[in-house]
């Protein structure tokens, strides 16, 4: 699960709309611990004001599977009602200054040198790019072709119903962390299936939101029983035709990515 206390001090803020189009890193011959390349994103528009969605454009040969000072809280920002098509749907923040407001150096605490991209201390050689924080998730789907849904005990959008899975740990294969989070979350031991994709979000709506960078799977359960853990409170199993409401959805990603699943499995 996406948890608050795994993401760095930063300050939210958008000034540039997103690019039309994301060149996800592209080799023609992928090592074999390696996630298949994705190739190239184009970034959709619904009819929603300044919605963004993230369309996966995937090449014909994918295969599957692949800070300011110390104790200084900065103003929020709201984004406003999540993931409606509503006319007049608030705008969503598509893009994060991860660097906004950091001034002192982490390490040793001299002023930091830089801009929004990224930062160095001239005293100590500190360095830091700012950056989407990468995510890992799966839509185990059962027998009955139900899907599971895990419903947040914590904020952001906590008692909103979530796709298993979180944040990537350093150097850890998105496959590998899938399992690991869905083990933590589920108690299950699953078998990633087909790709679905990559969304890109914000974590959360006040200042301290990051952009978030958010792989997708399909899945099947290997063993295990479901049962809510960590900072998950409840596992319900949802046909495609009964999925909650956009309303009781964490955050903007999570909507569209079920959309997309059902879109595929024709429900």
């Amino acid at each position: 699960m996406h948890r608050e206390g795994d993401l760095a001090e930063i300050v939210s803020g958008l000034e540039h709309p997103p690019r039309a189009e994301i060149l996800l890193g592209h080799r023609e011959e992928p090592g074999e611990d390696d996630v298949e390349a994705l190739a190239r994103l184009a970034l959709a528009h619904d009819l929603a004001p300044r919605r963004n969605l993230l369309a996966p454009k995937a090449p014909r040969d994918l295969v599957q599977p692949l800070a300011g000072e110390a104790g200084e809280q900065l103003h929020a920002r709201e984004l406003g009602h999540r993931g409606g098509n509503e006319p007049g749907h608030a705008p969503i923040l598509p893009v994060v200054g991860e660097l906004r407001g950091w001034r002192w150096c982490p390490r040793c605490r001299e002023e930091l040198r830089g801009d929004e991209s990224r930062v160095e201390c001239p005293a100590c050689g500190f360095v830091f790019y700012a950056s989407s924080k990468v995510t890992a998730g799966a839509l185990v789907v059962d027998d009955e072709g139900r899907v599971l849904l895990a419903r947040r005990a914590a904020e952001p959008d906590r008692g909103k119903w979530d796709i298993p899975g979180g944040f990537l740990e350093e150097g850890e294969h998105p496959i590998d962390g899938l399992k690991r989070e869905l083990r933590e979350e589920t108690g299950l031991e699953v078998e990633p299936l087909d790709w679905l994709g990559v969304w890109m979000d914000v974590y959360g709506g006040d200042s301290a939101a990051e952009a978030t960078l958010n792989f997708y799977w399909t899945a099947r359960a290997l063993s295990g029983e479901a049962s809510p853990a960590d900072d998950v409170d409840d596992l319900r199993w949802f046909a495609p035709d009964e999925l909650p409401e956009t309303d009781e959805l964490a955050f903007v990603n999570v909507p569209l990515v079920l959309a997309e699943w059902r879109c595929r499995s024709g429900s």
